[in-house]
């Protein structure tokens, strides 16, 4: 059995006993996955209880491996050890030391794994040109991960723990933020359609479709934060599809709405999703949250589904509309669609790919979340966008030079309204040039304000 080794060190802006804290809180192992790696957490045990488990499905190659780890050798702001029970490699452990830097508030972290593969007659090349590489991929975000969690940590160290309720925690935005501000020690209650919630006691029933939500659950809580309703991209926009968008998002919005106004321990703050698309098709004019709406199907929608917040406006809770642009995901959105393309080397513009695309890194639209719910003196319409548009030209060239791609076959607006009509328009084609400025008056700090960083930072390029 070949034995190889390998070892990072990560230097994180912070105190020791927080960062080691920060490992032991839940969800964590989720936001240290990064998204180019096809994982699903099917249970994990506490890191501080020695031999509890982590049961683990990884997909690569096509195929699925399953993989149980034992958390042990656990020493209080020391370290604790990762060990295979069973899975894909023959051998394989994984120490996690970590020790206090040579500045003031610096920590160190030492991983070293220690690993065998099964086909021992090729383990060293497999080991050398594949494995190792990507464990470098792997703890590089990793490293990016704690740091801006730390920061945050930092920025808001003091201020209580709360309890947070969320719509659409099984959503692009919604499954990242919960875990997010779990791991930042938050307590997150998950809004559900099923009434049966005693596979996790903390879920709040509630149905907008039947006009049914659990009242009571809802008392006493600090923060609602609504993500959920159809997504806009998954069917042609029949009449029957887009009353079923519009209802998704207006009556739930209104359900949400109505029902915290007449608590009588209401929420501080009522956080509602909304999009970019309030401004409609606007070519080169830029754009911030004092802008007038546009036209169109998406204007009309976000004008509807802001204007349904109204029950919880006039009680005096302090609500904030999030003018979502395009998110950047690995595992999902647009960019998670148009990967498998780009890497074949099929990319191109769309349309003449002069329209601008005001887009967000998934990291910062976490952070900016946090941030908003701590900056009492924001409310009303925010724009969540890079400072920095891009056309759709700058984009895909971008794109193309992270992934190594060529990007030479355009797709003309004509084909793009042919196959999917009004939604090419106004999702494709339209061009909205977009600031953030709330955020930015209010002293937010982008984390991947450069598309080609961002980018890189989610692709692990």
């Amino acid at each position: 059995m070949h034995l190889s080794t390998f070892n990072y060190q990560s230097k994180i802006s912070a105190k020791l006993n927080d960062v080691f804290d920060w490992h032991l809180k839940p969800n964590v192992f989720e936001r240290l996955c990064p998204p180019w790696v096809n994982v699903k957490i099917n249970a994990q045990g506490k890191v501080d209880e020695e031999n509890s488990t982590v049961y683990l499905t990884i997909a690569k190659f096509g195929l699925k491996f399953k993989l149980i780890l034992a958390h042990k050798n656990f020493k209080q702001y020391a370290q604790f050890t990762d060990t295979q029970i069973s899975g894909p490699f023959a051998f394989y452990e994984h120490n996690h030391v970590f020790e206090k830097g040579d500045a003031n508030n610096t920590t160190l972290i030492n991983d070293r794994i220690s690993f065998a593969l099964p086909l021992t007659s090729l383990s060293f090349i497999v080991s050398e040109l594949i494995i190792k590489p990507d464990f470098l991929r792997l703890f590089k975000y990793r490293e990016r991960i704690i740091q801006n969690a730390m920061a945050d940590f930092i920025k808001y160290e003091g201020e209580k723990n709360m309890q947070i309720a969320i719509t659409g925690t099984n959503g692009l935005i919604g499954r990242h933020l919960k875990n997010y501000l779990t791991a930042n020690g938050h307590k997150v209650l998950p809004l559900v359609r099923s009434k049966n919630t005693d596979s996790n006691p903390d879920s709040i029933y509630w149905n907008p479709d039947k006009n049914e939500i659990d009242k009571d659950k809802l008392e006493g809580l600090d923060c609602i934060i609504h993500l959920g309703g159809e997504n806009i991209a998954n069917s042609p926009w029949t009449s029957a599809q887009k009353e079923k968008i519009i209802s998704s998002r207006v009556a739930g919005t209104r359900l949400l709405s109505k029902t915290i106004a007449e608590l009588k321990q209401k929420p501080s703050l009522f956080i509602c999703a909304s999009a970019i698309g309030y401004y409609g098709d606007r070519q080169n004019e830029s754009l911030d949250e004092k802008s007038l709406p546009g036209q169109g199907f998406l204007a009309d929608l976000c004008k509807q589904w802001e204007s349904a917040c109204k029950d919880a406006i006039d009680s005096q809770i302090r609500v904030v509309n999030l003018r979502i642009g395009l998110v950047l995901s690995k595992d999902g959105g647009v960019l998670a669609k148009i990967l498998p393309i780009f890497n074949l080397g099929g990319g191109g513009i769309l349309g003449n790919g002069r329209q601008y695309m005001s887009w967000i890194a998934i990291d910062d639209i976490l952070s900016s979340i946090l941030h908003i719910i701590h900056s009492e003196n924001i409310s009303g319409p925010v724009n969540l966008v890079s400072p920095n548009p891009v056309t759709n030209n700058e984009f895909t060239k971008i794109l193309g030079k992270v992934l190594h791609r060529p990007t030479i076959f355009p797709v003309p607006s004509f084909g793009l309204k042919l196959l999917l009509g009004q939604m090419a328009d106004e999702l494709l084609l339209a061009s909205s040039k977009v600031y953030p400025k709330k955020l930015e008056d209010s002293g937010y700090k982008f984390k991947y304000d450069s598309l080609e960083t961002a980018l890189r930072h989610l692709l692990g390029r």
